[in-house]
Parts: structure tokens; sequence; C-alpha cells
């Protein structure tokens, strides 16, 4: 599947990053775990549907790729738990 912005390309390596110990996150495996654990709300091509559009040019609570990561990291309650249900590895 062809994701369409830099953001939501962006949010997939933070995904991977997150989720996999490594020094080179991998765009494919963050789609992966995008597609199992976060379409659900944001839908599969990250449009939004429960959860906001991950396609905007910048996010409400998350303006940069650190807070991005953060948000990724530490949830934001009540509705998106924090990475501690991502793998370690993939």
């Amino acid at each position: 599947m062809q994701f369409q912005t830099k953001l939501f390309r962006s949010i997939l390596v933070l995904v991977s990053s997150v989720a996999v110990a490594q020094s080179l996150p991998d765009v494919d495996k963050g789609q992966a775990l995008f597609e199992t654990h976060c379409t659900l709300c944001h839908g599969i091509n990250g449009k939004g549907s429960r959860g906001p559009s991950l396609t905007r040019a910048k996010l409400a609570k998350a303006p940069d790729d650190a807070a991005l990561k953060k948000l990724i990291e530490s949830g934001l309650e009540p509705e998106m738990p924090g990475s501690w249900f991502l793998p370690s590895r993939i």
C-alpha cells in the first residue's frame, strides 16, 4: 500500500523505531505494526476514523517528531495506549 504524505511516512518510521531496538528504522516494519495496532482507530491509510487523521501536515498533539515519538511511547489516555503493546522485536 502506498501512503501519500511525508508525515504519515514519518509516523511509520517512528512506530518502527519505538517498537524495535535497531539503529535504522524500517518503514515496512513500521507499516506492518501500524496496520496491526493502529488502523482500528486511525484507518488503514491513516486518514482517521475513531482516532484523528495522521495525514495532516501537523498534528495538534504532536507538532514535531520528538513530540510524536513521546506520544507513541506514552499514549494518550484514555483512548490510545502507550507503546507497551508493541513488540520489542519483529
